[in-house]
């Protein structure tokens, strides 16, 4: 998997919601059935390109990564036309843009002999589905679960750079959103370290950033050769792979 250039305007992401993948935050959907699906990718509720996937237990691919970035562009080109995917049965469509910062949404409709139906809006999203998010700047955050009118706190500070370079990945923390609110009431993480949301529920995951631990991290976090990271990386493994 490639390495995303680095975009400065990353830094300027305080404010997180589930339904809208962006830069730092991707949607995982899980595909259960064999079948034909159609994907349609928006842009402010406007069409912009479609995509065909066949799920099959012979398919070798677990994780199809979908970024809008790249099909946004790919759909204004000479030689647009409708990519075709295979997927493996029970794998995982994860919905994230590389650069781009826009209302991005994803539709997935599922071939039935002649008709089709919806099984996936990336704007309704419920049990089985799933929001990984990487916070970078160090401060004060507050999760809320819709569902529950529940709230999280999330505090994030500055990896340690006096230990060798590169610094380790920190491994995601994974928390479960049901209807009675999250898993957990507070966590502790480092800047770039994932945070996986489980939803068990129809809800919205929306974070926003309340306040700065430290003056002096802010002006440190901008030096960027501490932070590496590939996008997409939160997917679930299969079991027996």
């Amino acid at each position: 998997m490639k390495t995303n250039a680095f975009n400065t305007a990353i830094f300027k992401l305080k404010e997180f919601k589930s339904h809208t993948p962006n830069i730092l935050g991707s949607i995982i959907h899980p595909v259960q059935e064999e079948g034909t699906y159609s994907g349609e990718l928006y842009i402010a509720g406007q069409l912009f390109r479609r995509i065909l996937i066949t799920c099959t237990n012979d398919a070798s691919d677990t994780q199809l990564n979908i970024d809008f970035t790249e099909h946004h562009a790919a759909s204004r080109s000479k030689d647009n036309g409708i990519p075709e995917y295979r997927l493996k049965t029970e794998g995982y469509i994860v919905l994230y843009t590389s650069m781009e910062l826009a209302d991005f949404n994803f539709k997935l409709h599922q071939k039935v002999q002649e008709k089709s139906k919806s099984v996936f809006y990336s704007k309704a999203l419920g049990p089985g589905d799933i929001y990984a998010v990487s916070l970078l700047e160090p401060g004060t955050y507050a999760a809320q679960n819709t569902a529950a009118k529940s709230k999280m706190k999330i505090v994030v500070k500055l990896p340690d750079t006096k230990k060798s370079m590169p610094l380790p990945t920190p491994e995601p923390v994974t928390i479960k959103v049901s209807a009675n609110g999250f898993s957990e009431k507070e966590i502790n993480i480092i800047s770039t370290q994932g945070i996986v949301f489980a939803l068990e529920t129809k809800t919205d995951v929306l974070i926003n950033f309340e306040d700065s631990n430290d003056k002096k991290e802010d002006k440190s976090l901008k030096d960027t050769k501490h932070f590496r990271w590939n996008n997409p990386n939160f997917a679930p493994k299969r079991s027996g792979t």
